[in-house]
């Protein structure tokens, strides 16, 4: 063999470099963004809780309505507060201050501070003074401190008064000590190396290498800007949290890529969607709590039968309401048998599901041909604000609300398969497929047969007759076996009556509109708190929603080689699912009361609407005027606003929802039967569902479970 290198192996040499030079500049990203981090830690964390704010209000309970007391900010708490600090990347405690005073007259007058355990008592005054409480090393975030004193009655006010609780402040440990202790890393490292490569990607095919150093750099420094900004709510010290955005991005970023968007815009695109999920993926671990609760109970009677007997088909298709739930009782069984039943496996799993549906979407975006980039990147915004809402928080919060966001990934992907690419039988059998999950999932995935049928007659396939035949078949089959024997839970009112009652349609077509403004405009107290501005709000926005998706496909209509191309179909098939869906939702649940469609759960269909919206308005937009499209563009910029401001509406839910997780499961544990009610509501049903988890050391029974 010769000695001389070919010129083949002289052209891969200088590749192979320059990989292993990207390489570690991807490492030394990493370790640079987890420095960075860990730099803007301050020296203590202050939680004025007379005053609460940030974009994760501090899990506090156990205190009364904030008021001002000699000048200061305080809360008078009643004799247990309770708070609960949910950490920050790199963020190590060593000390929390808890500053207060005691009540007036009392002597003498002592709290008691725990923090994850570590118990301390204070003797107070009613001067307000700093109590301090040294935490030894091994208590790491989250912290939840609760603060125990002496309550007095006083006459003319009626309220329970512990002490008057003003800050509680976390003192860090230094620079050097919380760099050695740091854990869940491989998050960050992962965001500051995606960041370089794909930064230095962006720079274009052929770009030099000065060219590509800078753009890796410009990527590495705007994501370090964003890290920082969220860095005290939405970065924490662990991997799953960190790791699944970043994860989510770098696929949004390859399928865009791949169907030839520009390198900037797919960069932009797999940024917005990291910083969307690391929101919202801290939000949800931050308010989790691992208990069952309401209609996750039974699926105890589930495991009993499984147990007495073993369980057959007809256990697992056997009705929950109007429902059918299989899939999450299929799911809830191999989460009992691989971790005995852990809860948190729940909340991942939404989450995981959330991104596949997102990714599902974002294909769809990137097979729109080549619109312009500020469409593109206001579309994914749309796609990651409205899928990923905080206005969805009692599905995230809820492991038996799995279902209803299997229900809409189910169906968005049946219907993207009937809508993409050539419709051969392989496509058909998929797209029913998914639509037999989602109906195995929830009630309203049965409109997915009808309209599924509709796009098989809208594409006009060869052999189209005897696909929707076939497809309408199949459905009427899945239907037929969903209703036998389904019958109405006797708590529950009969439906509206509207075909025989123009009062009860009204209602109907209200709470219709009232559902679809919820992902934009979310208020539902206001019925409760008889708000008149909101209550014509929220069913506006569904009206104009629904002008505008009419306006839009009418635009379409009338384009000879647009209504050839189909580009408008899957919105178009995904606005009539959730209008449809609602209306279904609407026709059972109003006449328990027109706040019933205000419930959260439902936000997971109603998205799907405005998705379908935000697509015709910007990559599939029926118009060519530069003036016409500049319009859809800043009516759909204001729509991807309105749903990321009203993740913060939704903020108050979740932080409640924790404080009443936290304490039922406490009540439980301790079978303190009154305090249960936020976990189930029948103490002897409860009692002896617990027995049977608590026999088997299943759930918050578990071994290792806090």
């Amino acid at each position: 063999m010769s000695a001389v290198p070919s010129a083949m192996e002289l052209r891969a040499r200088p590749r192979e470099g320059q990989w292993g030079g990207r390489l570690l500049g991807a490492v030394i990203a990493g370790c640079a963004l987890v420095l960075a981090l860990a730099l803007l830690v301050p020296a203590a964390v202050v939680i004025r809780v007379g005053e609460p704010g940030g974009l994760v209000p501090p899990m506090l309970s156990g205190v009364h309505d904030a008021e001002r007391n000699y000048g200061h900010p305080i809360r008078w708490t009643d004799g247990r507060a309770r708070l609960r600090w949910p950490g920050r990347f790199a963020a190590d405690p060593a000390a929390v201050i808890v500053t207060l005073a005691g009540f007036p007259g009392r002597h003498p007058d002592h709290v008691e501070v725990r923090v994850n355990g570590h118990v301390s008592r204070h003797p107070v005054t009613i001067d307000y003074t700093d109590v301090r409480v040294e935490l030894p090393a091994h208590v790491r975030a989250p912290l939840d401190i609760a603060i125990t004193s002496l309550t007095t009655l006083r006459p003319a006010d009626g309220r329970p008064l512990g002490v008057r609780l003003e800050a509680v402040t976390i003192e860090t440990r230094p620079l050097i000590q919380r760099l050695a202790r740091v854990d869940g890393t491989a998050g960050v490292l992962l965001l500051g190396g995606a960041a370089w490569l794909i930064g230095g990607w962006a720079a274009g095919v052929g770009a030099s290498r000065t060219r590509r150093w800078r753009s890796a750099l410009l990527a590495w420094c705007v994501v370090t800007l964003l890290a920082a900004v969220l860095a005290p709510t939405a970065m924490r010290n662990d991997t799953w949290t960190m790791a699944l955005p970043v994860v989510l991005g770098v696929c949004t970023v390859v399928l865009l890529g791949r169907a030839g968007h520009a390198p900037v815009v797919a960069a932009t695109c797999g940024g917005v969607l990291v910083m969307q999920g690391l929101v919202i993926t801290t939000w949800c671990v931050s308010a989790f709590v691992d208990v069952p609760r309401w209609d996750i109970w039974d699926f105890v009677e589930l495991l009993r039968t499984r147990e007495a007997r073993g369980l057959t088909l007809a256990d697992v298709w056997a009705p929950h309401n109007e429902h059918r739930p299989s899939v999450i009782r299929v799911a809830l069984l191999a989460n009992v048998l691989v971790s005995r039943w852990n809860h948190w496996n729940e909340l991942w799993a939404m989450l995981a599901i959330t991104a596949v549906h997102a990714l599902l979407l974002v294909r769809c975006v990137a097979r729109s041909g080549r619109p312009p980039a500020l469409a593109t990147v206001v579309c994914v915004a749309g796609i990651g604000a409205l899928l990923a809402t905080a206005t969805q928080w009692e599905n995230w919060l809820q492991g038996w609300q799995l279902a209803l966001m299997i229900g809409a990934c189910a169906i968005s992907a049946s219907l993207a398969w009937l809508t993409s690419g050539r419709l051969t039988w392989t496509r058909l059998v998929v797209a029913a497929a998914c639509t037999a999950v989602a109906c195995a999932s929830f009630a309203s995935c049965l409109l997915g047969w009808p309209i599924g049928a509709l796009a098989i007659v809208v594409r006009r396939p060869a052999r189209v007759l005897t696909k929707t035949a076939v497809w309408l078949s199949v459905g009427a089959v899945v239907t037929v076996a969903y209703v036998h024997g389904l019958a109405r839970p006797e708590s529950l009112p009969p439906p509206a009556p509207v075909l025989t009652s123009l009062s009860a349609l009204a209602q109907v077509t209200y709470g219709t509109l009232l559902a679809l403004g919820l992902p934009l405009w979310y208020a539902p107290l206001a019925f409760f708190h008889r708000e008149t501005w909101d209550l014509w709000v929220m069913p506006a926005i569904g009206a104009a929603g629904i002008g505008m998706g009419l306006a839009l496909l009418y635009g379409h209509m009338r384009d000879r080689e647009s209504r050839r191309d189909q580009h408008w179909l899957f919105p178009a098939l995904l606005i009539a699912f959730s209008l449809g869906a609602c209306a279904m939702t609407a026709v059972g649940r109003v006449p328990l009361g027109l706040h019933a469609m205000t419930a959260s759960r439902y936000v997971v269909y109603t998205v799907l609407f405005w998705i379908g919206v935000l697509m015709l308005l910007t990559v599939r937009t029926p118009w060519r005027s530069r003036a016409a499209r500049t319009a859809c563009l800043t009516v759909a910029t204001l729509i991807v606003c309105a749903g990321l401001r009203a993740w913060g509406d939704a903020l108050p839910f979740m932080e409640q929802h924790h404080i009443t997780g936290v304490l039922g499961r406490e009540a439980l544990l301790r079978t303190d039967w009154p305090k249960t009610q936020a976990i189930f509501p029948v103490p002897p049903v409860l009692d002896e569902r617990r027995q049977l988890l608590e026999r088997h050391g299943w759930s918050l029974y578990r071994p290792g479970s806090r």
